[in-house]
């Protein structure tokens, strides 16, 4: 690796996820300038002594790539909760005894429930470092800005951009909606803390006066099965519900919500779901919950419909007040379409990270 004035250290796909995705269009897009190095860290595994063992590995494998950034350059990582954060901390001290600056996004939903637990021993330690003028904190919107510099009110923090991928854009969606019937549509993990329950509640309410809504739930078990078509068949509504488990081929994947006519997004937790920024991408109208990054991807209520967490009523409110009207499902779909192309574009996102880099 040639000397550069940034490395970005995190995983390239695979794995899939929201931060290998960031990356790899990070990749596709800096590259080649000759400013900036990629360098991904060593795969986790499960037991003590290979956390151990990795921990050690990546203090030397990133040790050899801060080698190649120089002085007073940048080194972007990506945290999220819990050990994750810690392991960050560690090496952002790294960073920055070797005359470099740290930029790290945070990204994941669960941090403040886990700031609130952290020993305030362990949060005075890592406060220190997050606040040294070394460090910047990248967050993925004006909420998590707000929630963080309560959290940290000496550290210099910035939002950086999010975009779907390129496909999601140049995609055509089928016209008309009638063609896709009263389909509702969710991706992402299928766990009580994404509020799937609250939407099989909500579904029970919504097809006592709508029987022809269609719920599609596109996303990993992790092993649940029978746990969730029970849950399902408990509530008297499995010929309305149907688990496709995770779609990893993104053609399959902009079918899914090519077909949809509704996107719905009930988390209890988030930080900036790429899931919620694909289906505005395709222009689908969108329900979602008060919490981390949604409201903002919604533009508060003004790019789709904002509801309570926990909120198995409210929810069906919202998706009656959709599918009885469908010109308020082309009002938030024209919305919500026009937002990701100017908020959420591509370009825009890069050069959000461009700027956290250093590079302009």
């Amino acid at each position: 690796m040639k000397r550069v004035k940034a490395l970005i250290y995190s995983a390239l796909p695979p794995p899939v996820g929201g931060v290998a995705s960031i990356a790899a269009m990070l990749y596709q897009s800096l590259s080649e300038n000759g400013k900036v190095g990629f360098q991904s860290p060593a795969k986790k595994s499960s037991g003590f002594s290979a956390a151990i063992s990795r921990l050690f590995i990546n203090i030397v494998r990133l040790g050899w790539a801060i080698v190649h950034v120089k002085r007073g350059g940048r080194v972007l990582l990506f945290a999220g909760a819990g050990n994750s954060f810690f392991e960050k901390i560690i090496w952002s001290l790294l960073i920055m005894i070797s005359g470099r600056t740290v930029a790290m996004v945070m990204v994941d939903g669960n941090f403040p429930i886990f700031w609130d637990k952290c020993s305030p021993f362990w949060r005075r330690i890592s406060s220190r470092i997050v606040c040294h003028p070394q460090f910047t904190l990248g967050v993925q919107s004006e909420a998590w800005q707000d929630y963080y510099r309560r959290a940290f009110p000496s550290a210099l923090i910035k939002v950086v951009g999010a975009t779907a991928a390129p496909e999601f854009f140049s995609h055509t969606p089928q016209a008309g909606l009638p063609s896709r019937g009263m389909s509702l549509l969710y991706v992402g993990w299928i766990i009580p803390e994404k509020g799937i329950t609250d939407l099989l509640d909500a579904m029970v309410i919504l097809i006592k006066t709508h029987p022809e809504v269609r719920l599609r739930l596109v996303g990993p078990l992790f092993g649940k099965d029978e746990y969730w078509n029970k849950a399902v068949a408990d509530r008297g509504i499995s010929t309305q519900v149907k688990f496709t488990g995770p779609i990893s081929d993104r053609s399959r994947l902009i079918k899914e919500f090519d077909n949809a006519s509704v996107f719905v997004f009930p988390s209890h937790f988030e930080g900036f779901p790429v899931a919620l920024l694909e289906a505005i991408t395709m222009g689908l109208a969108c329900v979602g919950t008060t919490v981390g990054g949604i409201p903002d991807i919604l533009d508060h209520g003004r790019a789709g419909i904002v509801v309570s967490p926990h909120a198995p009523q409210e929810l069906a409110n919202a998706l009656k007040s959709l599918f009885d009207d469908n010109e308020l499902i082309e009002k938030y779909s024209k919305q919500a379409a026009m937002r990701a192309r100017s908020i959420y574009s591509h370009s825009e996102c890069i050069e959000s990270y461009k700027r956290l880099l250093g590079l302009e």
